[in-house]
């Protein structure tokens, strides 16, 4: 059976949906549409074929569309898939359009309504246009929490061809359960994510440096790629104790020396970096949204805050720091039955094997 799974970039499927591609490998030849990047080799050498498509995940301009969707129609047609998988929005869109033409089964997934839908505007309107043009008729869609879902229902997007799914589901098996006994003496809160403004990042700086007037020996950690244009106003290196680095695939390092996961996000589809942290035994403040809500138990595991509010990030934050270190390694070991009881990669890989061998 041939199988594709595209998305923006080659390193978005090796980096969420790895599990998913080897549990594929075993029966059939899969293919990875996407942009290639510093992962294609990767995929390559566990058997996937690779089709480089450049994909922009900021591009708005209609002739780059226009010819991404002529791409897609063509590589669909040469390949014939039994099944296409579309992630992100214009691989979901183009590469369902293409298969609804050509009579091939897609399956979309909803990683989250992005910046588009949460700016609103004039492209909103547009991308749902898009989107009832193509993945209604999708075999199935497939989303990660029911606000999306609900939000598709409304604007008549989607029929009854729907699924709710964990996510992209965590394997457990990668990472040992940690017998984390105290607390570091400087505190170490920790963001890793995109850093841009619909990630809150704005919002989590001010709240820390209310924080930086209450308490001592704090630090905050941020990981992730910099948006230049954000860059100039967080102005970083005002504060001696924020740190900031680049991504790295070596991501477990950082979890292991932080004492708490911060993620001040205006929505998410279901937050990878909190399913990680909380693997880790990490307790998690979070924005009381959609995709961020779902995996935290209120002062059980962590806390919720106002999404876009300073000062309600910073309650969290104290709160947090008020709490025993004996709690706080509590929480943490809870985040990590939240994810064993609920988001393991296993029940993920089985609704997508449930949909190959059903249909």
């Amino acid at each position: 059976m041939r199988i594709i799974l595209s998305a923006n970039s080659h390193w978005n499927i090796y980096n969420f949906r790895l599990g998913l591609v080897k549990e594929l490998l075993k029966n059939n030849e899969v293919y990875i549409f996407g942009s290639k990047d510093q992962s294609s080799n990767k995929l390559k050498r566990i058997g996937c074929r690779l089709i480089n498509i450049k994909i922009s995940h900021h591009g708005k301009s209609v002739n780059d569309d226009f010819k991404l969707f002529l791409d897609y129609l063509s590589l669909l047609r040469k390949i014939n898939p039994h099944y296409y998988f579309g992630f992100t929005i214009k691989p979901n869109i183009y590469g369902a359009l293409a298969c609804k033409i050509l009579k091939i089964r897609s399956i979309s997934n909803i990683t989250g309504l992005g910046e588009i839908f949460i700016n609103k505007g004039a492209l909103e309107k547009f991308v749902i246009f898009l989107y009832r043009l193509s993945i209604r008729h999708s075999k199935f869609v497939l989303f990660q929490n029911k606000e999306d879902l609900k939000y598709f229902k409304q604007k008549k997007i989607i029929k009854n061809n729907y699924k709710i799914i964990p996510g992209s589901g965590i394997n457990l098996k990668k990472i040992k359960v940690l017998k984390k006994k105290s607390i570091n003496k400087i505190f170490t809160f920790l963001y890793v994510g995109r850093i841009i403004k619909e990630k809150g990042i704005l919002e989590l700086i001010k709240a820390f440096s209310l924080l930086n007037k209450e308490f001592k020996n704090i630090q905050l950690i941020l990981v992730g790629k910099i948006d230049l244009t954000l860059k100039k106003k967080l102005n970083l290196k005002r504060f001696n104790n924020i740190k900031y680095y680049r991504f790295t695939n070596k991501i477990s390092a950082f979890y292991k020396k932080s004492d708490c996961f911060v993620m001040p996000s205006y929505r998410e589809g279901l937050s990878r970096s909190i399913l990680e942290a909380a693997s880790y035994q990490m307790p998690i403040l979070a924005s009381d949204v959609p995709g961020c809500k779902e995996l935290v138990l209120r002062g059980q595991n962590g806390f919720l805050f106002k999404s876009q509010n300073s000062y309600s990030i910073f309650r969290s934050m104290a709160k947090l720091l008020s709490k025993k270190n004996e709690e706080i390694i509590n929480m943490g070991k809870k985040s990590r039955l939240i994810v064993e009881k609920n988001y393991e990669e296993k029940n993920v890989i089985d609704v997508y094997k449930k949909i190959i061998n059903e249909n």
